[in-house]
């Protein structure tokens, strides 16, 4: 009794919201029609195609029973002769296609979707791109692999984003759940109903989209036993299709839930549900639901024990589900007839004609293999003539490059030879001139001029060092760190060698190259902070520790030189000290930073470019 009266309030309220589209449609048709004949007195082309679109697009609404789908169709194509606008063109195209999705003439949707979507890509129209994407995927089931029609989905759903419309992004990806489904890949199905479930939460919410996605996530859970309370996946949808009087899916969501209480074996609750979702179904005539619910109310009745209400139930199945396959039958010799009798005329009328072009066709053949051979033959030739011409220059190149190759080679060796020799005599004209210092040295007898020439000299030597291990090593470049360091540490240790004090000189060092622009200042830097360490860092001890590293650290070198001496007043040596001066520029020369610190000691850091 409640169902019935549920039917009966459902069956006013629709009838009242078709009366209401009636007359909105009348509406537009009117208003659309005066303008038309009032422009078909003018030769303003786009404006009459509009007119004529809008007409069209108005007898494709396909949920108003006064549209004429194919008066529609008429429409447009009329359109489409007139137009030159390319919007109004794209309008065409695809409303043109919804006359085909429409009327499930397939091959016309597909190709007018497919036009529409070329302009609107000049266009940059992305909404528009998507939809003529998005409804061509609806219609490709059964004319291509599933995949292809899943490629379209993201293909539409890549064009929805950038229009910034997620509700059909949503959509797209709930289609692209049901095509998994019907390739068997639940999980993926289910993958894609959840996926778009969160995209309508998290934007739009679309309550009648949300309630589509849990009906497809409840089909998925039918037989899934172990997922306590799955009616509310359908009773949910149920109870917001009843608020907005949506009767397809108040019968649906009646029927799913039928399906899902017969498969818990709670019979009751099945029928009442079945029942209500058949009424509805019969009141507005939907026939695949209402084969759906006499064939779960059979079910329903058999499990019952019924029979009478089982069979009754059944014969209304049987009666409806055979008048479709009847009516598809008819459609189908229908349309086989008529092809039969096209094909008859056109096999009479061409079957002259292919005879008469077979012949012709046949010494055309011939003549077109014969130029092709003579072109081929003729390319071949003018490649081979080519061929032999690259090889003889590149032959001759080759000898030319290798007289070359030998003459730059005992060039490079001359120069290296010269080179060698240059470093060899600014080495010993270096030594000269420490011989000469020495020599003054013995000389004198003044202590301060002593110090101060053997302080030229430890810088010269340095220098000196540089020469030395150019000519002497292979590379004409670089100089090997470590040796060159130990050279100078042994010279200074030499010079400043001390009966009263123990000062020894760590080494850590890693195998490092240095080019003469970076190693002679190096070395000076070296020679004077070690020198000044030597002087003035163990006046107050006998016994003391250098420590000198070297290490690569990303792009950078770091020169480390330290002692445990007394510490040094570095602000008055800077200003006094013609080394620590000698240093700073050094540092700066070589792009580097020099810093320090005096703790239990002084310790200098001098980082600079590898």
């Amino acid at each position: 009794m409640i169902s019935l009266l549920l039917n009966v309030g459902l069956q006013a309220q629709e009838q009242v919201n078709q009366d209401q589209k009636t007359n909105r449609w009348r509406e537009k048709e009117k208003t659309y029609s005066s303008n038309l004949e009032r422009l078909r007195k003018t030769d303003q082309n786009d404006s009459i195609a509009k007119y004529l679109i809008l007409l069209g697009q108005l007898n494709l609404d396909n949920n108003n029973e006064l549209s004429d789908y194919d008066y529609g169709y008429e429409l447009l194509k009329e359109a489409l002769a007139l137009v030159s606008n390319q919007t109004l063109k794209a309008q065409c195209y695809q409303a043109m296609g919804d006359y085909g999705r429409f009327t499930l003439k397939r091959t016309i949707a597909i190709e007018n979707y497919t036009q529409a979507e070329n302009i609107y890509q000049n266009l940059g129209d992305n909404y528009n791109i998507a939809q003529c994407i998005h409804r061509r995927a609806d219609v490709m089931g059964g004319t291509v692999q599933w995949e292809t029609i899943i490629e379209n989905y993201e293909k539409a759903i890549t064009y929805y984003k950038k229009a910034g419309d997620s509700t059909r992004v949503a959509s797209c990806t709930s289609n692209i759940g049901e095509d998994y489904v019907h390739l068997k890949q639940y999980k993926k199905g289910l993958s894609q109903f959840l996926k778009a479930y969160d995209i309508n939460k998290n934007n739009d919410n679309n309550q009648y989209l949300e309630s589509h996605i849990l009906c497809e996530i409840g089909k998925i859970y039918m037989d899934s036993t172990h997922l306590t309370q799955r009616d509310t996946l359908f009773s949910q949808p149920l109870a917001f299709f009843k608020s907005i009087k949506n009767l397809d899916g108040v019968s649906y969501s009646s029927l799913l839930l039928a399906e899902l209480f017969f498969k818990e074996n709670k019979l009751s609750k099945a029928e009442k549900y079945g029942i209500e979702g058949l009424q509805v179904a019969l009141t507005y005539g939907h026939k695949l639901k209402i084969i759906r619910g006499y064939d779960i109310l059979t079910k329903i009745y058999e499990a019952k024990g019924d029979f009478e209400n089982a069979f009754f139930n059944y014969k209304s199945f049987k009666a409806y589900n055979d008048s479709i396959s009847e009516q598809n039958m008819l459609e189908y010799m229908s349309e086989m007839e008529t092809k039969y009798e096209v094909d008859k005329k056109t096999t009479a009328l061409a079957q002259t004609e292919r005879e008469k072009n077979t012949a012709q066709r046949q010494r055309n053949l011939i003549i077109v293999f014969v130029v092709i051979l003579t072109i081929l033959l003729i390319i071949l030739w003018i490649y081979q003539t080519r061929l032999k011409r690259s090889n003889r220059l590149l032959s001759q190149k080759k000898s030319e490059i290798e007289v070359i190759n030998i003459d730059l080679e005992k060039t490079v060796n001359y120069k290296n030879v010269l080179l060698k020799e240059v470093h060899h005599r600014v080495k010993n004209n270096l030594q000269i001139i420490c011989s000469i210092l020495e020599m003054q040295i013995d000389a004198s007898g003044s202590l301060r001029l002593k110090e101060k020439l053997q302080t030229s000299i430890d810088r010269i030597f340095s220098m000196a060092l540089v020469h030395e291990q150019l000519y002497t090593e292979d590379s004409q470049e670089t100089i090997d760190a470590h040796g060159y360091f130990n050279d100078i540490v042994d010279s200074i240790v030499s010079s400043q060698h001390s009966l009263e004090k123990q000062i020894s000189v760590e080494m850590d060092m890693e195998e490092i190259q240095l080019n003469l622009k970076i190693a002679l200042p190096l070395g000076m830097i070296l020679n004077e902070l070690i020198t000044n360490a030597f002087k003035y860092a163990f006046t107050e001890t006998s016994v003391g520790r250098i420590m000198v590293s070297l290490k690569s650290v990303e792009n950078y070198f770091i020169l480390l030189i330290g002692d445990n001496g007394k510490g040094l007043d570095v602000n008055a040596s800077r200003n006094n000290s013609i080394g620590m001066q000698l240093a700073q520029d050094f540092t700066t020369q070589i792009g580097g930073q020099l810093s320090y610190e005096v703790n239990k000691g002084t310790h200098y850091q001098i980082k600079f470019p590898s």
